[in-house]
């Protein structure tokens, strides 16, 4: 689902929402910082396991925290090339 998001938004849009959420400019989105983003920019305050839900389903290389690099082909949120649903763990 978040490759076909990706497409329809485009690789630019999605790194500028990414910007928004990464509060230290450090090029990951810890916990803390979704939960903070989901407050500030969306309105949302939910719960630690809510938060911890959405983490675990982005996280696709289980480190805890959503990486972006901008690098195409290779994706956290799945925009690249991967095969049978594994990526590199970054975007």
């Amino acid at each position: 689902m978040l490759a076909e998001t990706a497409h329809m938004v485009g690789l630019k849009e999605l790194r500028c929402a990414f910007k928004q959420f990464d509060c230290d400019g450090d090029g990951k989105i810890t916990l803390d910082e979704l939960k903070e983003g989901m407050k500030t920019l969306l309105g949302e305050k939910l719960k630690k396991g809510e938060l911890e839900e959405i983490l675990s389903d982005i996280d696709l290389n289980k480190d805890g925290n959503i990486d972006f690099d901008g690098e195409p082909g290779a994706g956290e949120l799945g925009l690249g090339g991967s095969v049978g649903g594994e990526s590199s763990g970054k975007v």
